[in-house]
């Protein structure tokens, strides 16, 4: 079996395993797992062919048998990213896909190849920063409420409710383009959103969402919209949010299209530019400065406080500050 064959299994493996519960649509994991394994396949094998002095131009790894993997070949593959000055996140992830699908070959229960190929790709570490040629991009921080509240001010009703429950809330992006009206309890002073399909459901975890006033003022204002605009599908009654390519089809927005609509507004009107997953450090941070970092692991739905502590809170350079002021 070539390296090229494996690939293919491996990719009908993860279409299957890597799916949206409920909607059944393959999740972002299955695009990373394909752009890691097209490297994979593409890159020209370094090491020469029997009974060759030199390598030839066309010979690709992906050629090869898979049983004959090694990690200096993927040491190779992991080198040319770099080379090419991708990201480092980018070339290690890539990097944990491949080892992640010879792993998956040697298990028992697939038996497709040897035990130890396993240990011999596991012995490639990830690129450190600063160590290699990838390029290492300027962390993105949490944005600032003018400028979220700036793009909200040219938005679509929709998108405009949708950023303004992305920044009261802190969830995440897709839970808030699957809101449903069927799951939310507006009971009480406080709602309570609880979707029935979320990021961390596979592992047995249940998802509950407050909403708190303000994001209850942006929702009640759109809510007896979504049902009654134009080429509204079957779904729409309860479906809070839908758009983008499925429109009329009683499907959610995606994300994308959610992010689509914000790029395209502050190109346009010339704004500051902001990620989705910036909104969700934003609320983070405002939680962790004004409660604790605890609270805003709670919130944000993590399972270990340093999770959120490493990569969603920003240092507090204003504390910082007024450290020094005051020790002089």
């Amino acid at each position: 079996m070539t390296i090229d064959e494996l690939c293919t299994l491996y990719e009908r493996f993860a279409a299957v395993y890597y799916r949206q519960p409920g909607s059944g649509r393959p999740t972002g994991t299955l695009k990373n797992i394909r752009d890691a394994l097209r490297v994979l396949r593409d890159t020209q094998d370094p090491t020469p062919a029997p009974g060759m002095l030199w390598q030839a131009e066309d010979r690709r790894i992906g050629d090869l048998p898979a049983d004959l993997m090694t990690a200096k070949l993927l040491k190779a593959i992991q080198r040319a990213q770099a080379d090419q000055g991708l990201a480092r996140r980018t070339v290690n992830d890539r990097i944990a896909w491949i080892q992640r699908m010879f792993c998956w070959a040697a298990d028992p229960e697939q038996e497709l190849l040897p035990e130890e190929i396993c240990a011999k790709v596991r012995m490639v570490k990830p690129l450190r920063a600063g160590r290699s040629n990838a390029s290492e991009p300027a962390p993105r921080r949490s944005i600032c409420y003018e400028a979220v509240r700036a793009t909200a001010l040219f938005a679509t009703p929709m998108v405009r409710t949708m950023i303004h429950v992305l920044w009261h809330t802190g969830m995440r992006a897709g839970e808030v383009c699957r809101m449903r009206k069927s799951e939310i309890n507006r009971d009480g002073a406080i709602w309570i959103y609880e979707p029935s399909h979320h990021k961390t459901e596979h592992h047995g975890r249940q998802r509950i969402i407050p909403l708190g006033p303000k994001c209850q003022k942006a929702l009640t204002a759109w809510w007896d919209q979504a049902s009654t605009l134009p080429g509204a599908g079957a779904g729409a009654g309860d479906l809070l949010f839908e758009g983008g390519r499925f429109r009329g089809s009683g499907e959610p927005i995606t994300r994308q299209a959610f992010y689509n609509a914000i790029r395209r507004i502050n190109t346009k009107y010339g704004l500051e530019d902001w990620s989705l997953h910036q909104v969700r450090k934003s609320f983070a941070t405002r939680v962790a400065r004004k409660f604790s970092e605890r609270d805003a692991q709670l919130l944000l739905d993590h399972a270990d406080v340093d999770i959120t502590r490493r990569h969603y809170i920003d240092p507090d350079l204003q504390r910082k500050i007024e450290l020094m002021e005051e020790i002089g």
